[in-house]
């Protein structure tokens, strides 16, 4: 999980940007630490309760399709991501690691 102000400098500085209907992705090779993943979901996605539903998805499709080591990865979630379910939020998570070589 990333927590220190140097992890998001790294990332946003350096990493890529790539972009659907429901997220933004930042992307970076990290190859000699594990996994680092952070996530936003801000307000306008709506309230707490919804914000915390898309968070833990978010965090379970990570974890089922993550490589153990190898990359930073932050993902912000826009607002149009409320209206998907937890199998389309998946696919669209997966084709854009996929499209970005993070999976093979």
């Amino acid at each position: 999980m990333m927590s220190r102000p140097s992890d998001f400098e790294k990332i946003f500085s350096q990493g890529s940007r790539h972009s659907s209907t429901i997220m933004t992705i930042w992307i970076k090779p990290n190859k000699q630490f594990d996994s680092i993943v952070g996530f936003s979901v801000s307000k306008k996605v709506g309230n707490s309760v919804k914000r915390n539903l898309i968070r833990r998805r978010l965090k379970e499709i990570v974890k089922k399709i993550l490589p153990d080591q190898g990359w930073i990865i932050f993902i912000s979630a826009k607002p149009s991501i409320v209206n998907r379910t937890f199998n389309q939020i998946f696919f669209d998570l997966k084709n854009i690691l996929t499209i970005n070589g993070v999976l093979s």
